[in-house]
Parts: structure tokens; sequence; C-alpha cells
């Protein structure tokens, strides 16, 4: 069973070097990655991720996805009054929140392509055709193509 390091007792895993799960390596050879850090700190890049899948091939399981994330992140990681990042996401009925601190990104960003993907369509998507108007950034703001 693997134990946080003492680095991890009292630090933030990311600062610390991450886990090393030799058996998980093994088991997900097949697919060429692995997942050595079981922390989540609200970000949005798998969200994101669906958003464009979703977008770009209009398939409802990239919404169905997006809407399972969005009721666990709301289950384990909300607070009386925001979210918290999550230690361990493997951890049962998210005991393992990290503090009180809530990166704005998670609203300018996560929250933001989880409206994206269930709101109706409209120019500022993304879509599979060749005539998109806008582009979004790294931080998930919509910036018009100048034509």
């Amino acid at each position: 069973m693997w134990m946080p390091s003492e680095c991890e007792k009292t630090t933030p895993p990311w600062k610390c070097d991450a886990p090393k799960f030799p058996e998980d390596k093994d088991l997900n050879k097949v697919g060429g990655f692995w997942i050595t850090e079981s922390s989540y700190n609200l970000r949005p890049e798998v969200i994101e991720a669906y958003y464009y899948a979703y977008r770009m091939t209009e398939d409802e399981k990239y919404q169905n996805w997006a809407w399972d994330a969005f009721e666990a992140i709301n289950k384990v990681a909300r607070l009386e009054n925001g979210f918290s990042y999550l230690r361990d996401v493997n951890a049962p009925d998210g005991k393992n929140r990290e503090g009180d601190n809530q990166e704005s990104y998670f609203f300018s960003e996560t929250l933001k392509y989880l409206f994206l993907i269930f709101s109706d369509d409209g120019e500022w998507h993304v879509n599979s055709n060749d005539k998109n108007s806008w582009v979004y950034n790294t931080e998930g703001h919509p910036l018009k193509i100048r034509s």
C-alpha cells in the first residue's frame, strides 16, 4: 500500500517528488502512460479536451463525461464557499481536501469549459468546419479571429 512521503505529509504533492507506483507502470505499459499523481487541483485541461472533442465530433459521450466530471467535482471538492484542491482523488468522499485555497482558473477555465460544452451553438464555438470565427487562448478567453 502506498504511503505519503515525508514531504507530502506537510507539503502539497506537486511540490514533492511524484510517488512511484511500479505496479501501475507495469499495468499501464500497454497504453503507454500511467498516473503518478492522484491529486486534483481543479485544473481545466481534461474538461477543455472534452469541449474540443465534443465540438469537433458532436459525439454526446463527451458531454456525458463532462457532466460526470462536474458532478464529481461538486461532490468531493465543494466547500461551503467554494471548492478545494484534493490531495488524493482516490480517498472516499473527498476526505483529503487540501486547505481552502481556490485558484481563479477554476472559474475562468474549468467552469467556463463546462458551461461551453453544454451551451447552445453559437459563432464563438469551435466547430468542425474551417470557418471558425473565434479561438480560445490558453486561459480560456475567447478571441475574435481577424478576417
